[in-house]
């Protein structure tokens, strides 16, 4: 997770750096930029009358302006171009010697007047000849040396002018910058002037070449056509069809509608084979289909309704017309009329010997019928045989005058395109762009002077190159500076943060007494009270009687917090053993007045020395022990019973005992001493980073019973003097 605080703290650390840079920058810019002449700037405006042109020339002309425009500002920056502009500014200065524009030319004041001479016939050949401006042609060879001592070469016209379009107009500018405002003047109207010529002689070519290639296309397509159509009517006279499709439609409706007639006939001899079928029936039956029996069937129950009507109608008039008798009445007469329909229609009411010669006669009506249709069907197989096969006799000559007619049609269509094209390319040769000078450039005033943006932008383009710099050594920075940093790379929590001390020859006696005039001495003062304070509630819990003070690496300043929590506890009354390697931190070796009262100093005590004997001579509040320097084991010289038994002697006679037991580059020692200790610190110096072999020293101080955290020592902190 990016650090922003960090970040600011290390701008801030580097502030003089990110000032002196800058400053440095726009201080050498400045010295560069002092001396540059001023610059005049001419412009000259082309029309090029696209827009008019478009007008006339349709949607497709239009639509290619865009890309004429930017062929039309590259083709001014083109070699021949520039060559002949290098020419005219060269010929000026060799014909206008009192008003030429490069007024300090050592080349043009040492050549005679033979030597000018010739040198302006040979640039007058040039522009005539169009003769490009090359070094290796000899004859060009001394205008080409020349132009480059002058400084007219293409290298500075390239530099010093600009082509722009003006929007969507049609006016192409043209803008020159020189340090004198005749010459930007006159070498933005040749290099105008010069840019159309070349541009209408190519644009000319070019559209001869067009219109002459087109002609050719347009005689060929025109040939191709003529060809086609003569094909086409040497068919349809050959064949006789004028237009196939109104030819095999008429021949292909006859085909349907005698397939129809067809159709029609054939159900037509269905149903008179059906009636006869029906008839003859009729007259085989043993019956006769109109018997006497059917009559009397009919007759009796005609009689049988008849009753019940009679019935049903006094019944309504006896009930009082009700409504359903009236119903009943109105079933029986339906019932009548359907059995007297049915008797009709069975013609049970005539004469049974005139029924059969009726239906005799009408047998051989539709025998007579029946013959009629089948000779119609012959004639109609006949016609329609006839016209299926002229239908198809039709079909191959149909597909040969379609391809016939497809093909002149292509061709026409090809020519009439062809057409299209080479008229609207000599319309383009005739009325096409026309490029004309609207304006010319003049001289005018210099332009605003670009030192202070030189200045400018080499300041912040410094200041900003800085902050990338210190941004990018932030983040690769993995020096602890505060205590976030070190509960992030490590995962313990910080106790106390001690400052840095920056006097010299300071002992923690004296920073206790100066600390009222001293802000740094005052403020590592109160971080070891609040050290104190809370290392007090766990001794007067009874869990803290030995304090192990240990750190990573060697010279972090662990003796020294060792010294000045010892003086801490003394201040309050506790009576504190010291037992470390460095004991003189309680006293100023260079002050004679700052040693011990005792006539056995406290720094000749060996802490081996008082496991052997048992005796110890104590101080009033703080007594020191001094441990072994030679990195051997405390196990190898007493057992473990005599260890124990000699803390526990020492823990009779003090309130407190604080051991320096070395850093983690002894680690054999730390746990050894640790064995022994209540509660554990572990003193670590701001500005050091923690490498990959002390990631296990983190796991095992993590997981020690009675480890607090880190003190956190040599922190960089700022004073501000008090105020009055």
């Amino acid at each position: 997770m990016f650090d922003i605080p960090k970040l600011l703290r290390y701008y801030k650390r580097y502030s003089w750096l990110i000032i002196l840079v800058p400053a440095v920058a726009v201080a050498v810019t400045y010295y560069f930029v002092k001396d540059l002449p001023d610059v005049y700037q001419a412009q000259t405006v082309i029309s090029t009358g696209m827009t008019d042109a478009a007008k006339y020339g349709g949607s497709e002309l239009a639509s290619q302006s865009r890309q004429t425009y930017s062929n039309m500002m590259g083709m001014v920056r083109m070699k021949r171009v520039m060559d002949k502009v290098s020419y005219r500014l060269a010929l000026h200065d060799l014909e206008n010697e009192s008003n030429r524009f490069r007024r300090e030319n050592p080349v043009l004041e040492t050549m005679t007047a033979s030597e000018k001479q010739a040198l302006i016939s040979t640039i007058r050949k040039c522009l005539a000849e169009n003769i490009p401006l090359v070094p290796s042609d000899p004859d060009v060879k001394p205008v080409f040396d020349f132009i480059s001592a002058t400084g007219y070469d293409r290298g500075f016209l390239t530099n010093s002018m600009q082509v722009n379009r003006y929007g969507e107009s049609d006016f192409l500018g043209i803008t020159f910058f020189a340090e004198q405002p005749e010459l930007a003047a006159f070498a933005a109207n040749t290099l105008a002037s010069e840019f159309i010529n070349y541009y209408e002689h190519v644009t000319f070519q070019s559209s001869h070449q067009s219109v002459s290639m087109l002609d050719s296309l347009l005689k060929e397509k025109e040939r191709v056509m003529q060809e086609k159509n003569d094909q086409l009517r040497d068919y349809r006279v050959n064949s006789g069809v004028l237009n196939s499709s109104t030819h095999s439609g008429m021949l292909y409706q006859q085909v349907s509608s005698m397939e129809a007639k067809r159709s029609d006939k054939l159900a037509e001899i269905e149903s008179i084979q059906g009636a006869i079928a029906d008839i003859n029936r009729r007259l085989n039956d043993p019956n006769g289909g109109y018997s006497l029996s059917n009559t009397v069937e009919y007759n009796n129950e005609i009689i049988g309704l008849d009753r019940q009507l009679d019935l049903a109608n006094k019944r309504y008039i006896d009930n009082n017309f009700q409504e359903r008798d009236k119903q009943r009445i109105d079933s029986l007469q339906e019932a009548k009329r359907r059995v007297v329909a049915n008797a009709a229609a069975s013609g049970s009411f005539g004469n049974p010997r005139e029924s059969r010669q009726v239906l005799q006669q009408q047998v051989m009506e539709l025998q007579t019928q029946l013959s009629s249709a089948r000779s119609s069907i012959r004639t109609i197989d006949a016609g329609l045989t006839s016209a299926r096969a002229r239908y198809s006799a039709m079909v191959p000559t149909d597909a040969s005058l379609q391809n016939y007619e497809r093909a002149a049609e292509l061709a026409t269509s090809e020519y009439m395109e062809a057409l299209n094209r080479y008229n609207q390319a000599g319309f383009v040769s005739d009325v096409g762009t026309r490029l004309n000078i609207v304006e010319l450039g003049l001289p005018g005033q210099a332009s605003k002077s670009k030192k202070i943006m030189y200045m400018g932008l080499s300041g912040v383009s410094t200041l900003f190159f800085c902050l990338a710099v210190l941004t990018l050594l932030c983040l690769l920075n993995r020096r602890i500076h505060n205590s976030d940093d070190l509960k992030l790379i490590s995962g313990i929590d910080t106790i106390v943060s001690l400052n840095r001390v920056k006097t010299k020859r300071t002992n923690i006696r004296r920073i206790w007494e100066e600390a009222a005039s001293n802000p740094q001495y005052e403020f590592y003062r109160d971080q070891l009270r609040t050290l104190r304070f809370d290392l007090n509630k766990e001794l007067e819990k009874g869990k803290c009687g030995i304090l192990a003070i240990t750190s990573l690496g060697v010279g972090e300043g662990k003796s020294f917090v060792a010294g000045s929590l010892a003086y801490a506890f003394a201040m309050i009354g506790k009576k504190v053993l010291l037992i470390g390697e460095d004991t003189k931190v309680l006293h100023d070796v260079n002050d004679p007045s700052d040693k011990p009262k005792s006539n056995e100093s406290p720094a000749e005590q060996q802490f081996e020395t008082f496991l052997i004997e048992r005796k110890i001579q104590t101080e009033d509040l703080i007594t020191n022990l001094q441990r072994n320097r030679n990195n051997s084991s405390i196990l190898e010289r007493q057992d473990n019973e005599n260890l124990v038994a000699g803390f526990k002697l020492l823990r009779e006679q003090f309130d407190l005992i604080i051991i320096d037991v070395g850093s983690f580059t002894s680690i054999n020692q730390v746990k050894e001493w640790l064995m022994f200790s209540d509660v554990s610190l572990a003193v670590f110096e701001a500005g050091r980073t923690i490498d990959n072999s002390a990631i296990g020293y983190l796991g095992y101080l993590k997981q020690y019973p009675g480890f607090k955290g880190w003190v956190l020592n040599k922190v960089e902190t700022d004073f501000s003097p008090k105020s009055a």
